[in-house]
């Protein structure tokens, strides 16, 4: 899986981003991916240990990406630690606000 998880084709590296079976090694090297649909996926992934999502994170907020979907996603994974959910608490999107609400 690590080896597609350095494929050259996006949408490859994107799939195993969201398969449930991909091993933690191959979700830490596709938190650096360039392509956001991957980043995406992996933040959807139920398995993304909670390292990851953080990373996801301050990797989307030190670009100055502020995605409203992108956060999200990120405040719906029940893997998502809790100094990052209090982050989005605070969100100035309501549907991030939203998400962490409903998951307290």
């Amino acid at each position: 899986m690590e080896k597609l998880a350095l494929h050259k084709d996006s949408v490859v590296r994107s799939c195993v981003a969201e398969h449930p079976n991909t091993p933690i090694n191959s979700l830490q090297i596709l938190a650096n991916d360039n392509y956001s649909v991957t980043r995406c996926h992996l933040a959807k992934n139920p398995n993304t240990p909670p390292h990851v999502l953080e990373h996801l994170q301050n990797t989307w907020e030190q670009c100055g990406n502020k995605s409203e979907y992108e956060l999200s996603l990120l405040a719906k994974n029940l893997n998502t630690p809790s100094q990052v959910l209090e982050s989005l608490a605070d969100n100035k999107y309501f549907l991030i606000r939203q998400v962490n609400f409903q998951k307290s």
